[in-house]
């Protein structure tokens, strides 16, 4: 049970193999859950407290005892040890409520998945928000009385990447932790855009790929874990709703114009240069320039033309 980390002794806790850690901190990432997903009762997050007031967390992940006291700067309200409490608290409070929306089924089926034997889409993703500032400590820089943290996403998951590999983790879950701690911030960028390109959000789909779904609860909970008010809130609400409708496509639209229409219709023969002129088309379409395909080779024809200017 999840009982043991609670009743050991700070000795013994020395003594506990990296595969049993392992499993027994999975298991407190997928409290709470039963067997759907989204319970919403803070089971990780409950316990996980529970762990600092006994003096165990400090024993499994020493690390974190930095975290104590650490200021993150203006933008939060505490701590970096209680931001990342909250921040898991913040999934496991989100997580219900967009589980009611239209997205709901795709989302619990999505979460449900396994990486590996006993560590689920969801149990990780809770992992990833206690760790997902794991290198603010190691990167803070004071500018006056400005506190910044630059590239702490991305030096973090290294970080939490290797901290999984030493809990003897396999490498798709290590994968899958880096590129969700190694984009936390990305979605500010596009909550605050000054003109909204369809573009910019396939893009980021295409980078996080599965862990997409992930990411996007990540961010609304370390939002919200920053203290009263969360002023971005909103706008990263809006954004995870349109990125959530793309992700959940059930398949791309085809592409408007193929290798074959290229050779056929302007005399290409086969190749480097078909692919980077479909790569061009395809820019353009999510940029809404095209929308045909008539206008597609409209489009590669001009890409040609220019291409034999400048020779």
């Amino acid at each position: 049970g999840l009982s043991w980390q609670l009743a050991m002794s700070a000795a013994m806790l020395k003594k506990v193999s990296a595969e049993r850690v392992r499993d027994e901190a999975f298991a407190i990432m997928g409290a709470g859950d039963g067997s759907g997903v989204g319970s919403g009762n803070g089971g990780t997050a409950r316990t996980l407290r529970q762990m600092d007031s006994d003096g165990v967390l400090f024993e499994l992940f020493p690390f974190m005892r930095g975290w104590v006291g650490f200021d993150q700067g203006s933008y939060h309200s505490y701590d970096l040890l209680e931001h990342s409490f909250r921040c898991v608290e913040g999934v496991e409070e989100v997580l219900p409520k967009w589980l009611a929306t239209p997205h709901g089924p795709l989302l619990a089926e999505h979460l449900a998945e396994p990486h590996e034997a006993g560590i689920t889409r969801l149990a990780l993703l809770k992992f990833c928000a206690l760790m997902h500032d794991i290198a603010k400590p190691s990167s803070v820089t004071q500018e006056g009385e400005r506190r910044r943290f630059i590239g702490h996403d991305l030096s973090g998951a290294k970080m939490a990447s290797e901290l999984l590999k030493k809990l003897k983790v396999g490498k798709k879950a290590a994968r899958a932790s880096a590129r969700i701690v190694g984009s936390h911030m990305r979605l500010y960028g596009l909550a605050h855009q000054r003109e909204v390109t369809l573009r910019s959000r396939m893009r980021f789909i295409r980078d996080l790929g599965p862990e997409t779904p992930e990411e996007l609860l990540l961010c609304l909970a370390d939002e919200s874990a920053t203290g009263p008010g969360a002023p971005a809130l909103v706008a990263l609400e809006k954004t995870v709703d349109e990125i959530f409708t793309l992700f959940w496509q059930e398949e791309p639209p085809a592409p408007l114009l193929m290798g074959s229409d290229l050779i056929e219709a302007l005399g290409l023969g086969e190749g480097k240069e078909i692919g980077r002129i479909l790569g061009a088309v395809a820019q353009a379409e999510a940029e809404g320039k095209v929308s045909s395909r008539e206008e597609a080779l409209e489009y590669a024809r001009h890409i040609l033309d220019e291409q034999q200017r400048g020779r």
